[in-house]
């Protein structure tokens, strides 16, 4: 506890070592050394010291052998069995700490996947800063992050004035980010490494695809079946069009800025594409795009196909015209 307080720790730190943290158990720690020491020996029991408890080039052993008992020779009471009833309190504390955080969560709709978590803000910004932090603290170590006393304070500031689309490194390789009304506390994007596959001719082949963290499986090959079969562009997951209708090769990749597609009702710009369907910035990075050689935007997995490459009415004179066809899967 006095090492914890000589680092500047906070109430969970002034609680001491807990006597169950997962798979360990420290069934001993309620008491003293001197009792135990006893034990043994009235037990004829056998036991070793470990001399690094006593060298004053370790800072715990330093408090152990200097600095408490100077406390406890300056100070006219029990120093160390205060010190005791102060972890307890602590540890009061932080347990209702943890059951207000607890609640705080479930009222903001805690949802976790592949990514991390995510939890509605109004509710979440109303409670308390410590609560906030501590629910914070909760959400990383299940994600095998502890958060340091500097990153949580960042993330608790962030919760207040952070504004949308915006995101906040909290350190362990996690940021907090804002999407709309929600929070999402996950792996940073510098975390999340991207590739691209390249489809040089009208072929068939397949490859695999990483965006920011998620794996796809792109296959590619002229359609079996006759064009007006793969006109109906019902089907996410795959896009059908007329080979001599892009410029090859083609790519499948990430979006950039910039990109923009041809739809219906003229050219939009992806950005805009996204922020209309309401789509996380997070998320973005992670939905396949096609473009040809000259940068067009062929299709949008999942969100829109273009209407310019081939992807006509039935009627229109390409019934005996061969399609090609690229199919991505999540893996």
């Amino acid at each position: 506890m006095l090492f914890r307080i000589l680092r500047g720790t906070g109430v969970r730190g002034l609680a001491g070592i807990p006597e169950r943290r997962g798979m360990i158990v420290r069934p001993l720690l309620g008491f003293w050394r001197e009792e135990l020491e006893s034990y043994l020996q009235d037990a004829g029991i056998a036991y070793l010291t470990d001399p690094s408890n006593v060298d004053p080039r370790w800072t715990r052993a330093l408090i152990r052998t200097r600095v408490l008992p100077a406390l406890e020779s300056a100070w006219d009471g029990p120093v160390r069995e205060r010190l005791v009833q102060v972890a307890h309190s602590a540890r009061r504390t932080d347990r209702a700490l943890v059951a207000e955080a607890r609640q705080a969560l479930k009222r903001s709709d805690v949802t976790k996947d592949g990514r991390g978590f995510r939890f509605v803000r109004a509710g979440f910004s109303r409670y308390h800063p410590a609560v906030q932090a501590r629910a914070l603290a909760f959400l990383a170590e299940r994600l095998n992050v502890r958060l340091s006393r500097g990153g949580t304070r960042v993330a608790v500031e962030f919760i207040k004035g952070g504004r949308s689309g915006a995101s906040v490194d909290v350190g362990g390789g996690l940021e907090l980010r804002r999407e709309f009304e929600e929070l999402r506390l996950g792996a940073s994007a510098a975390k999340k490494g991207s590739s691209t596959v390249r489809i040089e001719a009208p072929g068939a082949g397949e490859a695999s695809l990483e965006l920011a963290g998620s794996g796809f499986r792109v296959t590619w090959s002229p359609a079996e079946q006759p064009a007006v079969a793969g006109l109906s562009n019902d089907d996410r997951d795959s896009y059908s069009f007329l080979p001599e209708n892009a410029s090859w090769p083609l790519e499948v990749r990430s979006w950039l800025p910039g990109d923009r597609i041809r739809l219906g009702g003229g050219s939009r710009k992806l950005k805009r594409l996204f922020g209309d369907r309401r789509i996380p910035l997070s998320e973005r990075g992670r939905i396949p795009v096609l473009s040809d050689a000259e940068g067009r935007v062929l299709w949008v997995r999942g969100i829109a196909k273009a209407g310019e490459a081939g992807f006509t009415d039935p009627g229109s004179g390409v019934r005996d015209r061969s399609l090609f066809t690229i199919e991505i899967e999540e893996c």
